[in-house]
């Protein structure tokens, strides 16, 4: 089994089509992925791109829903308590802070308003907190008493190092990383935290349409398969040891209780 922590099935169909999302994938092959959306005509095309991924593969998809800091805009605040109240959803995100351009930067306020509004309505509903977050790890650290409160947080494509994640861990927040094609990159934070994280704090992850390779214009839903390859080399153990591992991680970040 192949656990995909996080991508974007609304865009992906959008591109590839929805039946072809997952190509390049053997059919048989069990899948379990977290999608985000992020207004709802994105969350419309996520919800039928699931269906059809659940009807016409192995596939079980956790929905999700949030408020990107790229573009913090809190109008559809009540369209995402209606799907938490409604079920439709079991996780918030992403959200969080991106502060990797002058131009985000520059929205530090917006992006403060949508984070609190995320964490706020996951606390009051019980669900996984997806975080996105570049170049501001300390505004994280100053909200870990709402972080330890959580049941759980996913840190979506963890771009810090192994001594910020036990940092994250050792006060008291559930926390679980997940990394993509930067371990296949080269990316050296990446490939320490995968050697030197324990094993059921890490996930791993697409993010397709949006972590591209170079030459690519759109990154593929099937690299989460050169991900775990890359990953068992890294910790040095089998791909079924790592899928094993994963697959029980993905279950307790994202509240799922397999039979």
């Amino acid at each position: 089994m192949y656990c995909d922590a996080h991508i974007h099935l609304g865009q992906c169909a959008e591109i590839f089509g929805a039946q072809e999302i997952y190509a390049g994938l053997e059919k048989e092959e069990e899948l379990m992925l977290c999608s985000c959306a992020h207004s709802s005509d994105d969350f419309a095309k996520q919800k039928a791109a699931a269906k059809i991924l659940s009807e016409q593969r192995n596939a079980f998809v956790v929905e999700s829903y949030g408020f990107h800091p790229q573009n913090p805009d809190l109008c559809d605040s009540e369209f995402m308590c209606e799907l938490l109240e409604t079920g439709q959803i079991s996780a918030i995100g992403e959200s969080g802070f991106d502060f990797f351009t002058p131009e985000f930067k520059s929205q530090k306020q917006q992006q403060i308003l949508a984070w609190e509004f995320s964490v706020k309505k996951a606390l009051e509903y019980g669900v996984p907190l997806i975080i996105h977050d570049r170049k501001a790890l300390d505004i994280l650290f100053s909200y870990t008493r709402e972080l330890s409160s959580l049941r759980s947080v996913v840190f979506h494509s963890f771009a810090f190092g192994v001594r910020e994640a036990s940092s994250l861990l050792s006060r008291g927040i559930n926390s679980y990383f997940s990394f993509g094609s930067g371990i296949f990159r080269g990316n050296k934070k990446n490939i320490s935290c995968v050697a030197e994280l324990p094993a059921d704090r890490i996930l791993f992850e697409t993010d397709a349409p949006f972590q591209t390779q170079r030459g690519e214009k759109y990154s593929k839903a099937c690299a989460i398969k050169n991900v775990y390859e890359t990953a068992a080399s890294i910790r040095k153990c089998s791909l079924q040891e790592i899928q094993y591992v994963t697959e029980k991680n993905f279950c307790s970040a994202y509240n799922i209780s397999r039979a």
